[in-house]
């Protein structure tokens, strides 16, 4: 029991570092780092309680570690497209506070400030990044670092900043409206791919209980063959096209 009791201290130590690094990297609120921990602290005591040996509380916390691990890779890119649909509006906030009369940088921060915590911490890093050109902080992501060049070359311009930027929403909203109609575009082949999947399976077992297999196995092979690649072609070179706006 003591060693059990040991193993699960370290354990619920090195998910609550994991969960302090999540959070510093995502700006959780306090209120939410406080709602994992208990969390953790919970699943620990169960872990605990539950028959079981050393080493499968061991392998427990591992997978529970690993989870974690993978955890901000899947919020990062939730919070990218999160990002990417925050744009417009963003773009948005700065050109009211240039039509205000504020300076570029003062209407960029104030847009900055009325964006979600997740949010706001990416336009944080890509701001100071333009204000700091002597040492830019290098983007993790291509959205953030084409952002990253767009708004540096209109701050470093100071001038025209309104038309600039109004152009610049102009360019974004068209590459938005663009990405949309091609995700619309990829779904409904998709989906016509899948009813026809749908419908050579049932053709299949049609000829399969009509006709038998072994005597019809050579055209069966070769048509189950031609079939995969053209399900390969459509959902995997598909994704090799580049798109040109």
């Amino acid at each position: 029991m003591l060693i059990k009791f040991l193993i699960s201290i370290i354990g619920h130590a090195f998910i609550s570092q994991l969960i302090i690094r999540i959070s510093e990297e995502f700006a959780f609120t306090s209120r939410l780092i406080l709602i994992l921990e208990i969390c953790n602290l919970f699943l620990i005591a169960i872990l605990l309680i539950l028959p079981s040996s050393s080493i499968m509380l061991w392998l427990l916390i591992g997978i529970l570690s690993i989870s974690l691990k993978f955890f901000p890779t899947i919020l990062r890119f939730l919070v990218l497209q999160s990002l990417r649909k925050s744009l417009i509006p963003f773009f948005d906030a700065i050109i009211l506070g240039l039509h205000a009369g504020r300076s570029f940088r003062v209407a960029t921060a104030d847009a900055i400030e009325m964006q979600t915590p997740w949010i706001k911490t990416k336009l944080h890093e890509l701001m100071l990044s333009i204000i700091k050109t002597e040492s830019a902080i290098p983007m993790k992501s291509a959205l953030l670092k084409g952002l990253q060049e767009d708004l540096a070359e209109i701050d470093r311009s100071r001038n025209r900043c309104l038309e600039q930027m109004i152009a610049l929403r102009r360019e974004y909203k068209m590459i938005e409206e663009f990405r949309r109609r091609s995700v619309q575009v990829t779904q409904q082949t998709r989906m016509q791919a899948l009813i026809v999947t749908a419908l050579y399976g049932a053709l299949l077992c049609f000829v399969v209980i009509q006709f038998g297999f072994f005597e019809h196995r050579a055209v069966i092979t070769l048509s189950l063959i031609l079939f995969v690649i053209g399900l390969f072609w459509i959902f995997f070179t598909g994704k090799r096209i580049q798109w040109k706006v």
